[in-house]
């Protein structure tokens, strides 16, 4: 990815299920290795605008993009752009932990199974190592052959990080991804994103407005589909704290 072209992009963009026009009128760059929190309230849209940059609403039916939104320079909605290849560049972490009803070790390496010029004997390592990148290691070392969904919430949210982070996604989609953990689940998630600020772009929705403070570099803000002017989150300005008062 070149920091000469925005990381993500979206052109005039709207967004529609069937006839009900969700997003509209979305204009604004996400540069390359920078971490942007979106702050709103339950409703504004900014879960739909991660799944729209993720290609998650492609099978729901009525789904449909008009304008342009582009990660890294690319049209993701053009023909051309299969979205397998998409989520090899983009990640997703949900706002419930996602795991498969396999074992710990087959959860990390799920995404591996598909993907070519990968070493299979250096696969252990690569999962012990993003294990380790999310504190997750220490707690499951002796118990990979376990059955994943017995693992508690923030373990299991952990663990669909680390599945996320052996692909080496180049962005990261985050939607509230700590709002439901322990305090050292949340801590670990909080650590990795600053860790990564400036390895990845990452896009964090939370309503948590201490948390976007503490790991992102900007507050991007939205109401009724739309983006509203939002300042960078090092200035408290007027216009910034009265757009938080409404939340």
């Amino acid at each position: 990815m070149s920091d000469q072209i925005p990381a993500v992009e979206l052109r005039i963009a709207h967004v529609f299920f069937k006839n009900h026009r969700v997003l509209e009128d979305l204009n604004r760059q996400f540069p390359s290795r920078s971490v942007t929190a979106i702050f709103g309230p339950s409703g504004s849209g900014k879960t739909t605008l991660l799944r729209t940059l993720s290609r998650m609403n492609d099978d729901v039916e009525g789904f449909r993009v008009e304008g342009r939104v582009l990660i890294d320079g690319e049209n993701i909605y053009s023909d051309a752009v299969e979205a397998s290849r998409l989520r090899q560049k983009v990640g997703m972490l949900f706002q419930k932990p996602c795991v498969f009803p396999k074992s710990i070790y087959q959860n990390v390496v799920f995404g591996l199974r598909h993907r070519d010029g990968i070493d299979r004997k250096a696969v252990p390592e690569m999962a012990e190592n993003v294990l380790r990148e999310v504190r997750l290691w220490d707690e499951v070392k002796d118990r990979l052959n376990e059955w994943a969904p017995n693992l508690s919430q923030g373990q299991q949210q952990r663990l669909a990080l680390a599945r996320l982070l052996i692909l080496e996604p180049e962005i990261l989609l985050m939607d509230e991804p700590t709002s439901s953990l322990d305090p050292r689940s949340a801590e670990a998630i909080e650590s990795l994103i600053e860790r990564h600020a400036k390895l990845r772009t990452i896009l964090l929705v939370t309503h948590n407005l201490e948390q976007a403070r503490r790991v992102c570099g900007e507050i991007v803000f939205m109401d009724c589909g739309r983006f509203l002017e939002s300042p960078p989150v090092q200035l408290p300005p007027p216009a910034g704290e009265e757009l938080l008062k409404k939340y």
